[in-house]
C-alpha cells in the first residue's frame, strides 16, 4: 500500500465538505491506496516523450491496447515488433502496462470490433493469448537474457538498465455493450464465451494471471445496456465469476453524484451474485475541457479539473468500502484536431494540451499522485 500526499490526504477532507455528493462528507483521517492506484489510458495522442513525462506526474500504470490486429495482420507468424516497443516503453519507464486484448484481424473478420467467435478464430486467438503471456508475462522471453548472455528483448530496446515489469493483469476486450465496440447481435452470450475462452487461454501459461471484465460505461447509450445491467446478466450466463478476478467500469457522469450512483449499482450487482470480496477497477474516468454542449461531458478547462478534484476525493474517500484498487484517467494528451473522434468530449478529455501544455486538470492530478 502507499499513501497519498499530505497535501492529497488533505484535500480529500477539504473537498468532500463541501462537494454535496449526496452521502456523508466526513473525510477519513488517512488514506492508503494500492500500488498502482492511479492510472491513465492515454487515448490515441501518446509517444516516447509522453511516457517519459507520464511518471513525473505520478502515473503508475498505463492502460492500452495490445492489438491482435496489430500483432498478426495476416495469417501466419505473429510480429512483436510494434507491441515490443510499446511494453518497452512503459517497463523502461516504470510503469505496469494494463493491456486491453482486442481487435480482430481482417483475415479473422471485419470490421475489427467483431470478436472471435467461430472455432477457427476462436482458436487463432486463443494462440495469440498464449504467445503474448508467454511473451511479456511473467518469466516471458521478452525479459529473458539472449542466447550466449546478451541484453534481453527489452533492455535492447529500452537502452536502458530498469527492471523488468512482466504483465500480471489482463483485460479482455473493451466496452462490449457498445456495437461500435463489439459487433455482435448478443452481446452479453458472446462475451461470455470470448471470456471464457481468453481465461482458460491466459491462465493456461501463467495461473496467477489476473484476468480483468472488459470496461463498460455506466449509463448506457441509445439502445445499450447500463453497466448493472450487463453485468447482471453476464453472471446469469456464466453461473459465478470463477472466469475474471477484477470488475471494470467506465462511469462517465454528468456530476460526482451519478458518478457515485454508477459504482453503488455495479458493486450491488456484484454483492448480490457473491462477489462483493472483489476489486473494481475504474478503467475509464474523465471530462472535456471543451465548451460545456448538450451531452454533458465536455465542461469547460476550470469545471474539468474541479470535476476531477472532487471525483478522485470522493474515490478515495470510498475506496475501502468499494474495494476500488485503481482509477485510470482517460485521456493523458489531448489529440490533434483533425483527430477521428469516437465520443463527444475525446477531443478535450487529457490533462495536456496536445502541445503538452497542462491543463488545470494536470495540476488537479498531480494533488492527489504527489507528482510534477
Amino acid at each position: 500500500m502507499r499513501k497519498p500526499t499530505i497535501a492529497a490526504a488533505a484535500l480529500v477532507a477539504i473537498v468532500l465538505a463541501g462537494c454535496g455528493s449526496g452521502s456523508s462528507t466526513s473525510a477519513p483521517a488517512a488514506v492508503s491506496v494500492p500500488k498502482d492506484f492511479f492510472g491513465v489510458d492515454p487515448g490515441v495522442a501518446t509517444d516516447a516523450q509522453d511516457f517519459q513525462q507520464m511518471p513525473n506526474a505520478g502515473v503508475e500504470t498505463v492502460r492500452t491496447g495490445l492489438s491482435w490486429s496489430s500483432v498478426q495482420p495476416e495469417q501466419g507468424p505473429l510480429n512483436w515488433r510494434v507491441a515490443d516497443v510499446r511494453v518497452a516503453q512503459l517497463a523502461g519507464n516504470g510503469m505496469e502496462f494494463l493491456p486491453v486484448l482486442a481487435s480482430t484481424p481482417a483475415w479473422i473478420a471485419t470490421p475489427p470490433a467483431t470478436p472471435p467467435i467461430g472455432s477457427q478464430a476462436i482458436e487463432a486467438w486463443t494462440q495469440f493469448l498464449k504467445a503474448a503471456v508467454a511473451r511479456y508475462g511473467p518469466g516471458g522471453t521478452f525479459w529473458q537474457p539472449a542466447e550466449g548472455g546478451g541484453p534481453s528483448p527489452f533492455h535492447s530496446l529500452c537502452h536502458c538498465d530498469a527492471d523488468p515489469m512482466p504483465i500480471s493483469s489482463w483485460q479482455v476486450w473493451n466496452e462490449p455493450t457498445l456495437s461500435h465496440y463489439f459487433n455482435v447481435s448478443s452481446p452479453v452470450q458472446s462475451y461470455a464465451k470470448l471470456l471464457q475462452v481468453s481465461h482458460d487461454a491466459i491462465t493456461s501459461v501463467d495461473p496467477k494471471a489476473q484476468i480483468v471484465l472488459a470496461g463498460v460505461p455506466g449509463f448506457g447509450t441509445k439502445g445499450s445496456e447500463n453497466a448493472w445491467q450487463f453485468l447482471g446478466e453476464l453472471f446469469r450466463t456464466l453461473g459465478n465469476g470463477d472466469d475474471f478476478d477484477v470488475v471494470a467500469l467506465h462511469p462517465y457522469a454528468r456530476s460526482t453524484s451519478q458518478l457515485e450512483l454508477e459504482i453503488k449499482k455495479v458493486r450491488a450487482v456484484m454483492n448480490e451474485n457473491g462477489d462483493g470480496a472483489k476489486p473494481l477497477w475504474i478503467t475509464e474516468l474523465g471530462w472535456g475541457s471543451g465548451p460545456p454542449d448538450r451531452f454533458g461531458f465536455n465542461k469547460g478547462t476550470q469545471r474539468q479539473a474541479q470535476l476531477l478534484t472532487q471525483a478522485y476525493s470522493l474515490l478515495l474517500r470510498d475506496r475501502a468500502s468499494w474495494h476500488l484498487d485503481r482509477v485510470y484517467w482517460f485521456e493523458w494528451r489531448d489529440p490533434p484536431p483533425s483527430s477521428d473522434l469516437s465520443c463527444s468530449f475525446c477531443g478535450s478529455a487529457g490533462l495536456l494540451q496536445n502541445d503538452r501544455k497542462p491543463k488545470p486538470a494536470y495540476d488537479a492530478f498531480t494533488q492527489f499522485t504527489g507528482g510534477s
